[in-house]
């Protein structure tokens, strides 16, 4: 991809299932995640968790009303993904 003149490649890349959700939710990244965490599409932090490097894993979201929402997920080598999923 290239912008202005700047080469930028997309390496990191992540993807959740399925959607909408409704419990649990599915995480598929091609990078190792070290932490994660769920806001609220109103920017309410409502979950947090370490992943310990982890690139397939299911996040607990029975306690989230219905609602849109932002997973943030941080790499082990600084990478750093947003995803919205709706929870049903």
């Amino acid at each position: 991809m290239e912008f202005a003149g700047i080469n930028h490649t997309i390496e990191s890349f992540a993807s959740v299932f399925p959607q909408p959700a409704k419990k649990p939710l599915i995480v598929n990244a091609n990078f190792a995640v070290n932490d994660l965490s769920v806001k609220s599409f109103l920017g309410k932090n409502c979950i947090n968790q370490k992943m310990k490097g982890l690139s397939f894993f299911t996040i607990d979201i029975k306690s989230l009303p219905m609602g849109v929402y932002i997973l943030s997920l941080i790499g082990e080598k600084d990478q750093y993904f947003e995803l919205l999923f709706a929870k049903s």
